[in-house]
């Protein structure tokens, strides 16, 4: 419940609530003539997660098929990590406190390390993500990524 009471009429012609999740209001008017009338407002938000994590892509391809990156779209406030291992459990590329929304560029080229011979082998890649929302709840993401070359 939040209760909103205004004492003059001129603070509150439009009251603005962002509201991420269910809500109740109480509101209360009081006209030009001193009449008073009020009422209880409930707002019921659906919560949609704005999280894509593709499961395949080619580096040697044009972009942006070319790299693999958790992307996020409105609701989202940051990707806390993004992680991406090899089958043997060897971590091969990593983000951390990434700001939505998130960008294709910034993801993992299908390379470990740098140099020409840092392309790693076609296979299956494991991922784990954890992202916060702005509504205050973080989810933890997992999956597979099929790198094709």
């Amino acid at each position: 419940n939040s209760p909103f009471v205004c004492v003059d009429s001129s603070e509150c012609d439009m009251i603005d609530i962002s509201a991420t999740g269910f809500s109740e209001y109480q509101v209360i008017v009081t006209d030009a003539n001193g009449c008073v009338d009020e009422d209880d407002i409930t707002i019921n938000v659906e919560a949609v997660r704005n999280v894509f994590i593709p499961n395949t892509f080619r580096p040697n391809s044009m972009a942006p098929n070319n790299r693999v990156m958790l992307l996020t779209g409105q609701g989202v406030e940051q990707v806390n990590f993004f992680q991406i291992y090899d089958r043997w459990g060897n971590i091969m590329f990593e983000l951390e406190n990434i700001p939505a929304p998130t960008s294709i560029d910034l993801g993992w080229d299908g390379r470990k390390g740098t140099g020409a011979n840092s392309e790693v082998e076609t296979g299956v890649y494991v991922y784990f993500a954890e992202v916060q929302f702005v509504d205050n709840v973080t989810i933890k993401y997992s999956g597979s990524i099929t790198l094709l070359r």
